[in-house]
């Protein structure tokens, strides 16, 4: 791709932080060992996505598909912070590995014990739990909390209703855990019976999600356990993880760009209209119609779409302007408001304070330009309070915590492997957030994550499979690491 660059006529100078960018991230994916399956390899393959590659999405294009020229022209200075972040995640990613070391001995034995536990659970009961989508799916639609804003229609968005019922956004984290245990159980027994489940139980929340018109929660619910799922292959199935990433990939893309045609026939042509739900799957399918239509005829403004989509990095490049020119570094400013969103919302104090200050940043920075909803993601974060030595010792801290929590799940028994679909979500969505967002993962958003496993594996262990403890589940020669399947 940067060989096919070079040849294009105006290519800007800046492919070279872009290519550095690239490298810079296979610098946590080799601390790691290349476990894709770790935290620090998901946040490197994300900054990946939304910084290089939107990068090199933008320069195939015949322009950019960014909102505006001055966010473009800072791409250098957000693929510097990217680079030196990506050095920090994969020296906190050492600095863990050096106090604890992997301890080998045991471990083959540990993987049966796992493969047994997750093997007892019964498929019809993670399916009885990823049907909790739909009486969700009611609920926010009773709170019109369902459509995106975008896809509206007649309805009304309520804000109120969104911070009241924010809590129920923990059952997606629920129904993401189901899946990765019956794709965990599908790479143990191979048996088509549990492809079938596993499939079922993934679509079934994109089919009760789409008619809303939010990529979030169709992301969070299906897509990300899996790509997951893809990263976790065995080893000795090469040719499947290839077909199947890329048949995911094109899938995820094709159904984001579709969702983005729906969202713009509802909002440009049908604002106000009062659509019933039959009206609704009929744009759907004319979406993805047109869609098809779309990338075949007009593949350069597709290309645009995408890169306007991905690129999220520019906002860290507008901040990297602003400050210290435009503002003086926050350092630890508001962070004495921190441990109050520890609170429920029942028992926290008022306070002018909001919770969202990423996107607060994002706002203070903006000086009257469009950037639609580009975030100011962490590595923005920490270079508004500390500058450059911000970044590299922030991101050393969230390597080294991220690589504790990978020691905490290398078994991936049952425990593990729901606590990992319980924090996958929220681990995925970080790095657009704050450190705000990674203070509150550590200590409320961990307390009920471990709740919900624990509640979690008790329902499972009522209604464990017979016989189970007999299974004769063989595990290949060589160490097992942290894959779904051997």
């Amino acid at each position: 791709m940067v060989y096919a660059l070079l040849g294009k006529p105006n290519t800007p100078g800046f492919i070279w932080w872009a290519l550095l960018a690239a490298l810079a991230c296979g610098l946590p994916l080799a601390a790691t060992r290349y476990d894709a399956l770790s935290f620090i390899s998901i946040w490197a393959l994300i900054h990946a996505l939304y910084f290089p590659f939107a990068v090199w999405l933008n320069l195939i294009a015949s322009q950019p598909g960014v909102y505006e020229v001055y966010l473009w022209d800072a791409t250098p200075a957000a693929m510097l912070v990217m680079t030196l972040g990506m050095a920090g995640l994969a020296l906190g990613s050492k600095i863990t590995d050096s106090i604890w070391p992997l301890n080998i001995k045991g471990m083959t034995q540990s993987a049966i014990v796992a493969e047994k536990e997750i093997m007892a659970v019964s498929p019809k009961i993670l399916l009885c739990l990823v049907s909790m989508v739909i009486p969700l799916a009611l609920f926010d639609l009773a709170t019109n909390n369902y459509y995106h804003a975008l896809a509206l229609g007649a309805s009304e968005w309520s804000e109120e209703s969104a911070l009241a019922f924010g809590f129920m956004g923990y059952f997606e984290y629920v129904i993401c855990a189901a899946i990765l245990v019956q794709l965990r159980r599908y790479y143990i027994s191979r048996s088509r019976r549990d492809l079938a489940f596993a499939l079922i139980i993934a679509l079934l929340p994109v089919l009760v999600y789409l008619p809303g018109g939010s990529r979030d929660k169709i992301l969070r619910t299906s897509m990300y356990p899996l790509l997951v799922a893809m990263m976790g292959f065995p080893k000795h199935y090469q040719k499947k993880i290839l077909l199947f990433g890329a048949g995911l990939f094109l899938g995820i893309s094709f159904l984001l760009l579709a969702i983005e045609t729906y969202r713009g026939t509802i909002y440009y042509e049908m604002r106000d209209s009062d659509l019933t739900l039959s009206e609704r799957t009929e744009i759907i399918a004319r979406s993805m119609t047109n869609t098809i239509i779309f990338l075949e005829e007009k593949t350069d403004v597709a290309l645009q779409l995408y890169g306007r989509r991905f690129a999220d990095y520019v906002m860290v490049g507008r901040i990297t302007d602003a400050f210290p020119s435009e503002l003086k570094y926050r350092g630890l400013k508001d962070l004495e408001y921190w441990p109050i969103f520890i609170l429920p919302n029942p028992l926290r104090p008022s306070t002018t304070f909001d919770a969202r200050d990423s996107a607060a940043l994002s706002e203070s920075v903006k000086r009257g330009f469009h950037s639609g909803s580009s975030p100011a993601m962490v590595l923005g974060d920490l270079y508004s309070r500390f500058s450059w030595l911000g970044v590299f010792l922030g991101m050393t801290l969230v390597g080294f915590i991220l690589r504790w929590l990978d020691k905490r799940l290398s078994r991936f028994g049952l425990f593990e492997t729901l606590l990992y679909g319980v924090l996958l979500v929220p681990i995925v969505k970080m790095p657009h957030d704050s450190m705000l967002a990674f203070f509150l993962f550590l200590t409320r958003n961990m307390l009920i994550a471990l709740l919900i496993v624990a509640i979690l594996k008790k329902v499972l262990s009522i209604h464990r499979r017979r016989g189970v403890e007999s299974l004769a589940i063989p595990v290949l020669s060589g160490i097992p690491g942290k894959q779904f399947g051997k």
